[in-house]
C-alpha cells in the first residue's frame, strides 16, 4: 500500500525525493508532482526514523493527498471547521472572563506570530510571488475578521453558544453562495436545496421563549455572519502566487484596528493568568484562515465556504460537554436543521 501511494504521488517507489522531514506546500495530482495550492505536513523523514511513523498512516496520508482537486478543497475545508470550532468556543469562553477586545488583540498576536512563521516557511520551500493587491486583500479580510469576531465573541459571551454559532454560520453560508452565483458559480439543485433549507433552519435556531432575549443574541450571529462573509470574500480575492503572505496583513490590519480600539476605549490589554490559554488557542485559527486559504484556491468558492461553516457543529458539542449547556427543543430542531441545510448545500 506504501509504494502504492508512493507510486501516485512521486512515480517511484521509494518515496518522496526529499531525505528530511519538511513542512511545506505538497498538493499532489496524479501524475506525481508538487504543487502549490495546498499546505500539508509532510511526514518524510530519513531512514533511520522511519520506523518512528508506520507504513499505514503513512498511506493513508498520502492518499489523502491524491485526491481530485475539488475532494481536496472540501477536506481542507472541513479541517478549517473543525479548527474554528475550537478557536472560537476557547475564544467565547476567554470573553466571559476579560474584555473582548484584549482577548482579541492576544489571539491576534499568537495568530500573526504563526502566519510569519508559515508564510517564510512556505517562501522557502515553494516560493511565492505577492502583489500589493493580495496584501491589500489581506489587510481588508483583517478588518472584517477582527469585526466580525469581536460581535461573535461578544454574541457568545452574553447568549448560548449553541444559537449565536449557527446563526453566524448559517448567514456565512448563505451569502457567499450568492456571491459565488453572482460571479458565475453554477451549482446543482440539492445545493440550492440546502439553501432554502438554512432559512427556516435559522428562524427556529434563534427562537426565543422570552421575547426580551430574541433580539439582542440573533442579531449578533447575523452581525457576526455578514461580516465573516466579507472576509471570506476578500481572501478569496487574492491570487495563488501570492503564497501565505496575505495572512500577515491580515493579522496586522486586525491588530492595528484592536490596538487603535483600546486606546479609544482605554482598555488594558492584559488578561489574567488563568484566561491566557484560552486566548491563545483562540489565536490558532489562523490556521483555520490557513486552510481555508488553500481549500478556495481548490474548489468552487461558496460550497468550499459552506463546509467551512460546520464549525458550530463543533461548538455545540463543546458547550454540551463542557459548560452542560441545555437548548430547547426548536433550537434542537434548528441545529439539525442547519447541519442538514449545509450537507445538502455540498452534496
Amino acid at each position: 500500500m506504501v509504494r502504492r501511494s508512493f507510486r501516485i504521488c512521486y512515480g517511484n517507489d521509494t518515496g518522496p525525493p526529499f531525505p528530511i522531514p519538511v513542512i511545506g506546500v505538497a498538493g499532489f495530482g496524479s501524475s506525481g508532482p508538487f504543487h502549490r495550492e495546498a499546505f500539508g505536513l509532510l511526514i518524510s523523514a530519513r531512514p533511520r526514523f522511519a520506523a518512528l511513523a508506520t507504513g499505514q498512516f503513512y498511506a493513508c496520508y498520502l492518499s489523502i493527498l491524491s485526491l481530485p482537486r475539488t475532494s481536496m478543497a472540501f477536506v481542507l475545508a472541513g479541517i478549517s471547521s473543525l479548527i474554528y470550532g475550537v478557536s472560537d468556543f476557547a475564544g467565547g469562553l476567554a470573553t466571559r472572563r476579560a474584555h473582548v477586545l484584549a482577548v482579541l488583540v492576544w489571539a491576534n498576536i499568537v495568530g500573526l506570530g504563526i502566519a510569519v512563521f508559515v508564510s517564510v516557511t512556505h517562501h522557502q520551500v515553494v516560493g511565492d510571488s505577492v502583489t500589493l493587491a493580495d496584501l491589500a486583500w489581506g489587510a481588508a479580510s483583517g478588518v472584517a475578521g477582527v469585526t466580525g469576531l469581536a460581535l461573535y465573541f461578544q454574541g457568545l459571551a452574553k447568549g448560548q453558544m449553541a444559537v449565536v454559532a449557527p446563526v453566524s454560520a448559517v448567514t456565512l453560508a448563505l451569502i457567499p453562495v450568492l456571491f459565488g452565483v453572482a460571479t458565475g458559480e453554477r451549482y446543482p439543485l440539492v445545493a440550492w436545496l440546502g439553501v432554502t433549507l438554512a432559512l427556516p433552519a435559522l428562524w427556529l435556531t434563534v427562537r426565543k421563549r422570552n421575547e426580551q432575549d430574541r433580539p439582542g443574541k440573533a442579531l449578533y450571529g447575523v452581525a457576526a455572519g455578514l461580516t465573516f462573509s466579507l472576509f471570506m470574500i476578500g481572501i478569496a480575492q487574492t491570487s495563488s502566487d501570492a503564497g501565505l503572505w496575505p495572512l500577515v496583513t491580515m493579522r496586522m490590519s486586525g491588530l492595528l484596528l484592536l490596538g487603535t480600539l483600546l486606546v479609544i476605549r482605554g482598555i488594558r490589554p492584559g488578561l489574567p493568568r488563568a484566561v491566557r490559554p484560552l486566548a491563545f488557542l483562540a489565536g490558532g485559527d489562523i490556521l483555520a484562515n490557513l486552510t481555508y486559504l488553500l481549500a478556495v484556491r481548490m474548489g468552487p468558492f461558496g460550497l468550499v465556504t459552506v463546509v467551512s461553516s460546520f464549525y458550530p457543529v463543533v461548538i455545540a458539542l463543546l458547550a454540551r460537554v463542557v459548560e452542560k449547556e441545555k437548548t430547547s427543543p426548536y433550537q434542537l430542531l434548528g441545529l439539525a436543521l442547519s447541519v442538514l441545510s449545509l450537507a445538502l448545500i455540498t452534496f
